[in-house]
């Protein structure tokens, strides 16, 4: 993860992991601007509409801001990356090589939700997986998904109950 500075901290460069063999990874890394609300007010968007594309962007980037938030206040050194393979695999974050997490706006997990962190799975022996989506309830998968809903992820994880 690099920051990216002019005068002030602007965002965050957040690298792509390329710890996979079987699926090559995409070299570009992801850009977060330290606040959505200032990239809407740039492009004159006045508001994220629930369902739309830049609601789940909006979501994808608090999920950043609270892991880097969490990893820098609690002084852990795990790599924040992200990983997409060429063939479109993609796991928003990765927090070192073991706990991947899936940002998902939906109402209901889909099995296509799950792909990504599936594809994953048969690369690296990874102790937890998460998708984290507006589920009512929290349950886990038959192989070991757990879905949390957006509150409960980030209530656990300020718990230290995730990492």
């Amino acid at each position: 993860m690099l920051n990216v500075k002019t005068g002030t901290l602007l965002g965050t460069l957040v690298e792509p992991f390329r710890g996979t063999r079987k699926r090559k990874p995409v070299a570009t890394a992801k850009f977060y601007l330290f606040d959505a609300g200032v990239a809407n007010h740039l492009i004159k968007r006045l508001g994220v509409v629930r369902g739309s594309p830049e609601y789940g962007q909006a979501l994808e980037h608090l999920i950043f801001l609270e892991l880097r938030a969490y990893l820098g206040c609690r002084r852990l050194d795990h790599p924040l990356t992200f990983w997409r393979s060429q063939s479109k695999h993609e796991v928003d974050f990765l927090i070192g090589d073991e706990i991947a997490i899936e940002v998902k706006a939906a109402e209901l997990a889909s099995a296509r939700a799950f792909a990504g962190l599936r594809a994953l799975a048969e690369e690296l022996p990874l102790r937890r997986r998460f998708l984290v989506c507006h589920e009512k309830a929290a349950r886990i998968t038959g192989d070991g998904i757990e879905i949390l809903p957006r509150e409960e992820f980030l209530r656990l994880l300020w718990q230290d109950r995730l990492v």
